[in-house]
């Protein structure tokens, strides 16, 4: 998982100064081993852990960013960033020649994602893709569909603390929609960025 931490903070402060179907292999479970089931539970899910170990790679959609300052639109990245997930025999965990540090993914239950429109009450700044939309392509509710979570602190250029957060919901064995969400401060004061993402298996012949 690509996490470009020297990028992100500098966007950061700039804040506060500028305004598909696949063939069954029977190598892999059943399709309805990924099907969005509102009683699947993550305990459950382990199982499904390795058939997810692959090359995948993530697309930064636009987003917005938050201070006290007020909200603002935080642009998509247009680079895909390439990672893979392994399972260590435990747990679901994502590398990436980029980051030293692994990410380990966890099925969680939340409450519901919410994928809508921010508004700083002048403007509405509408996301790539919202909750209808999400649910039309996993065939469920955004809160039915199995789901992962990890989570990393690291210390930014500035030396402040940078949270990032993870989500990502398992369309299918090749797809999932999720969003990042990066927790820091930039000149003292907190900025929140939030982003989705999309997460595509890469197809090899």
């Amino acid at each position: 998982m690509t996490i470009n931490f020297k990028h992100a903070a500098s966007l950061a402060a700039a804040l506060l100064i500028t305004p598909a179907a696949v063939a069954q292999d029977p190598a892999l479970p059943a399709p309805d081993a990924f099907a969005p089931l509102s009683d699947r539970h993550p305990v459950g899910l382990k199982k499904v852990e390795p058939f997810l170990a692959d090359i995948w790679t993530m697309q930064h959609k636009a987003g917005v960013a938050k201070s006290p300052q007020g909200i603002m639109p935080f642009p998509g990245d247009p680079e895909v960033h390439q990672f893979q997930f392994i399972h260590n025999g435990t747990n679901l965990v994502s590398i990436s020649p980029k980051v030293a540090k692994e990410l380990v993914f966890e099925w969680v239950e939340e409450p519901r994602w919410r994928f809508n429109a921010v508004s700083d009450g002048t403007r509405v700044f509408p996301p790539e893709f919202d909750d209808n939309e999400l649910a039309t392509v996993l065939g469920c509710d955004l809160s039915k569909a199995p789901r992962l979570k990890a989570q990393a602190t690291v210390s930014g250029p500035n030396g402040a603390p940078m949270h990032f957060t993870y989500r990502l919901a398992v369309v299918n064995r090749d797809a999932m929609y999720g969003a990042t969400q990066l927790q820091s401060t930039a000149q003292g004061v907190p900025v929140t960025i939030a982003r989705p993402v999309t997460v595509s298996r890469v197809k090899t012949d």
